[in-house]
C-alpha cells in the first residue's frame, strides 16, 4: 500500500509538471502527489493504522476531486461567456 501511494505520489509530481505549460490546474495534481507521497510515508512507518490511512485517502480523493470539478465548472463558464 505505502508504495503504490509513494510511486502514484512521484507520477502525479511529474505530470503536473510536465503539463503546466497548458494547464490551468496543474498546482492539484501537485498537491495531490505531495499528499500521496506523505501518506505513502505514514503508511510505511505505521502499520496498525491501515483502516484510518484508507479514510483519509478516499476522504483527501473526493475533495481534491470535488475542488477540481467546481473550478472546471467556472472555467467552463467563463469560456461560454466569452464565445
Amino acid at each position: 500500500m505505502s508504495f503504490y501511494f509513494i510511486i502514484k505520489g512521484t507520477f502525479d509530481l511529474a505530470i503536473a509538471f510536465a503539463t503546466r505549460p497548458e494547464n490551468d490546474l496543474w498546482w492539484l495534481g501537485l498537491i495531490a502527489g505531495i499528499v500521496e507521497i506523505i501518506i505513502g510515508f505514514w503508511a510505511a512507518g505505521d502499520f496498525g493504522h491501515k483502516v484510518i490511512l484508507l479514510v483519509v485517502w478516499v476522504g483527501v480523493a473526493a475533495m481534491i476531486r470535488g475542488v477540481s470539478e467546481i473550478i472546471l465548472a467556472f472555467t467552463l463558464k467563463h469560456m461560454r461567456g466569452a464565445v
